[in-house]
């Protein structure tokens, strides 16, 4: 009875002497130190080790489970060479459990109580707002050796655990989101120490049953629809769950995007008319995915529109335009439309890296048929169906020079080249009147159609070579009357 209340004072008391009925002083053993904690999942149980104390006589220890900075005893060990210990109704698997041990002499003397350890516990938290998992855990303090590293461990369903990311203390989070959708995971944290032992975590289940965002979003089209709105072609990863799509758009000068518009879309395509574009305005597009909360999950890679501008001096046209980013490797290049006589044809076709394109007005005027000269440039992916990715630009256009050009010379010896005379003017005028006189005035031919041209004959005889004197009078289309004279030499080359 008399051992049993000494080893309860000690208990209650702490460290310190204990004096026998002799008078004789014993001092109680030494602590031992608790080297490790570690938590075994597979049968939910805690094993801690520690090192012997260095007290002679040491006939066993007492283990106890320490809370709120006090030890209470849940097992006595009579065996002084086992140092370790397994609790099997430990609460480990639900919260961070702390263990301490004493040591117990041949006197039944009872050492202060050892360093304190407290298990690893592991917990994760789904945000499914953000499409992430946080694992959050306690630091491991372990005693005589450091945390070198803290091993995040997943197994998916049944599979066997595999290292995910290794963090450096004292780092104790970790956010996933390089996970499988509509899984089971099973995570656990284990504390890797500089001697080489380690320490486990609980061991904490997730469920990934959310919206599987699209893992890509291409606007794989940007393109001006008949020159009033722009529209937006977009494909994303068809297995997607998400199903909303929001369309934000930013202008040159712009800090920011702005939303468009929000769609809802399945099936992994969806197209996009911007009726609020002015055409001639380069815009930059993006496309996000947005989950149940509103959140982003994923955007596209941005694009814009094609503008085009031309400016005119000395008789040059200068086309200009911005590059059509994307399509990499399939880009193919650039074709020039024109428009001289109320439709569009193609006029050149140039490589990707060009956006500059010049031509002498005289070159065109020939095909002018109205009071405006039209471009329209064309980016063209290669290696698809046509008309598939084919973004067009804005129509620039200005005004047909409403001047008269008149050869001086032609060479009707009916080789193909320069055999017939007439006056080039870029527009079609509302009357027209053409004479052309020998020098000696006799009148060799008229017109007042402005298409028919003269072959240099007359009466359907060749006329020979020389100088012929021509008189011109026509009206433009905005009302100006225009009356020119000049001559004309016929030359026969061969």
């Amino acid at each position: 009875m008399k051992h049993i209340i000494i080893i309860l004072l000690l208990i209650f008391c702490g460290a310190g002497e204990v004096l026998y009925p002799a008078g004789r002083v014993v001092a109680p053993p030494l602590p031992p130190v608790l080297r490790n904690v570690t938590v075994n999942n597979e049968n939910g149980t805690a094993t801690i080790t520690w090192n012997p104390s260095p007290s002679p006589g040491i006939t066993g220890y007492v283990v106890y489970r320490y809370r709120n900075n006090e030890g209470y005893a849940i097992d006595t060990i009579r065996n002084p060479s086992i140092l370790t210990f397994t609790d099997y109704s430990t609460g480990a698997l639900f919260f961070s459990e702390s263990y301490v041990v004493a040591a117990i002499d041949d006197e039944e003397n009872i050492s202060p109580l050892s360093n304190s350890l407290s298990t690893i516990f592991l917990t994760g938290i789904t945000d499914t707002c953000n499409l992430k998992v946080t694992f959050d855990w306690n630091r491991f303090i372990p005693s005589g050796t450091e945390v070198t590293g803290y091993e995040i461990k997943v197994a998916e369903g049944e599979g066997d655990f595999v290292t995910i990311h290794t963090n450096t203390p004292p780092e104790n989070i970790f956010y996933w989101q390089d996970f499988d959708f509509h899984q089971v995971y099973h995570i656990y944290v284990k504390a890797l120490m500089a001697d080489g032992s380690s320490s486990e975590s609980n061991i904490v289940s997730i469920d990934t049953d959310l919206p599987r965002p699209p893992e890509w979003i291409d606007i794989s089209l940007v393109t001006v629809n008949e020159n009033v709105s722009v529209v937006l072609s977009v494909e994303y990863d068809p297995l997607a769950e998400i199903n909303r799509f929001n369309i934000v758009r930013k202008s040159k000068g712009d800090d920011s995007f702005t939303l468009l518009d929000d769609v809802i879309s399945t099936g992994g395509s969806f197209s996009y008319t911007d009726h609020s574009a002015n055409p001639t305005e380069k815009y930059v597009y993006r496309v996000d995915a947005v989950n149940s909360c509103g959140i982003a999950a994923i955007s596209s890679t941005l694009a814009n529109n094609i503008v085009l501008e031309n400016k005119i001096g000395n008789s040059v046209i200068t086309l200009t335009w911005n590059a059509y980013p994307g399509w990499e490797d399939a880009f193919h290049g650039y074709t020039i439309y024109k428009n001289t006589d109320g439709s569009f044809r193609e006029m050149i076709g140039l490589a990707p890296a060009d956006t500059i394109y010049t031509t002498d007005y005289r070159n065109l005027m020939y095909e002018i048929r109205g009071g405006e000269v039209c471009f329209m440039v064309k980016a063209v992916r290669y290696g698809v169906d046509p008309g598939d990715y084919e973004a067009f630009s804005n129509i620039s256009c200005f005004k047909a020079f409403e001047e008269v050009y008149v050869p001086t010379a032609f060479t009707p010896d009916d080789d193909g080249l320069n055999d017939y005379f007439r006056p080039v003017m870029p527009f079609t005028p509302s009357t027209y009147y053409l004479v052309i006189r020998e020098r000696n005035g006799r009148l060799v031919f008229s017109s007042s159609d402005f298409n028919e041209s003269w072959d240099g004959t007359f009466t359907g005889r060749k006329l020979p070579p020389d100088v012929y004197l021509w008189h011109l009078r026509l009206q433009t289309p905005s009302g100006t009357v225009i009356e020119k004279r000049g001559s004309v030499a016929i030359i026969y080359n061969n």
